[in-house]
Parts: C-alpha cells; sequence; structure tokens
C-alpha cells in the first residue's frame, strides 16, 4: 500500500505529524502492530506545504522511515499524531495498489 500524507497548511518551523501504519494481529480482534513509524512529517523543511510518501508493500526496499517490505494485512489502521501547538491542515490518503 500507498500512505500519502498531504500538508496543506503549518507553520514554518513546525515538525509535521508522525504516520503510523498497523496491522491487525491475525486471530485477534483487537490487537494491533506496527509495521512502518515515520518520523515527524516536514522536519527539517521550512516549507509550509508538502507531500510524504510511505509504501508498505513487499517489493520495495527498506528504507527506515519511508517503506517497509511487509504484506500489507486485510485489516490495517492508520494513527496519526501531532504533538504541536501550532495548527496544521493535512490528509492521509490511502492506495492499497501502491
Amino acid at each position: 500500500g500507498m500512505f500519502v500524507t498531504n500538508i496543506t497548511s503549518r507553520a514554518s518551523t513546525d515538525a509535521g505529524p508522525v504516520m503510523t501504519v498497523q496491522g491487525l494481529v491475525p486471530g485477534t480482534t483487537g490487537t494491533f502492530h506496527n509495521l512502518l513509524a515515520t518520523t515527524a512529517l516536514g522536519t527539517g523543511t521550512t516549507s509550509t506545504s508538502l507531500t510524504s510518501v510511505v509504501h508498505v508493500a513487499p517489493w520495495v526496499s527498506t528504507a527506515t522511515n519511508q517503506r517497509v517490505p511487509f504484506q500489507l494485512p486485510k485489516k490495517f489502521r492508520v494513527i496519526t499524531t501531532y504533538a504541536s501547538t501550532e495548527d496544521i491542515t493535512y490528509s492521509v490518503g490511502v492506495d492499497l495498489n501502491g
């Protein structure tokens, strides 16, 4: 799967959200494990808008905080956390064929 975070507005000195993709542990009804966790998106840039893409797919090579070569389970969830008090506008999209 391809997970895209599109930040359209943020303080130029503020780091964006952290995105975590989790898969449901087989045979359970609510136990999830981390497949991929990013660093704060936008760290190191002063741009007030940016797009970040991460991948969870068996055909990708590993890149820390960006790509993991795992099969995306049928049941997964995406969690975003944002630790700043500054306002931010962003969205997360998923392409299961990515």
